[in-house]
């Protein structure tokens, strides 16, 4: 899984972008489906991309009044590409299948 877009900071680690602003948590489940929850802690607005390697769709749920709804998602060369676009202190979970 791979970050991208946040603020124009950040540097690679292990082929992740890491951003000191981005918090993100992942949990494998018993049918290989990921839940990702991102939020971001920094006073800007964050914008990019939320890459993940063999990804086909991807659902988005805000934890805050547990809306659940299609997350935009293109898939290219086995890679899903979530778009996010988070708030300062903002948070969403993803479901990726």
């Amino acid at each position: 899984m791979v970050l991208t877009g946040a603020e124009g900071v950040g540097g690679w680690v292990d082929g992740e972008l890491i951003s000191p602003s981005i918090l993100v948590h992942t949990r494998v489940l018993d049918d290989g489906s990921r839940i990702v929850f991102v939020t971001n802690m920094g006073g800007k607005i964050y914008e990019g991309d939320l890459m993940v390697q063999g990804g086909h769709s991807a659902e988005t749920a805000d934890p805050l009044n547990g809306v659940i709804s299609a997350a935009e998602a293109a898939e290219k060369d086995g890679v899903l590409s979530i778009r996010i676009k988070l708030r300062p202190y903002d948070a969403y979970c993803y479901l990726v299948k």
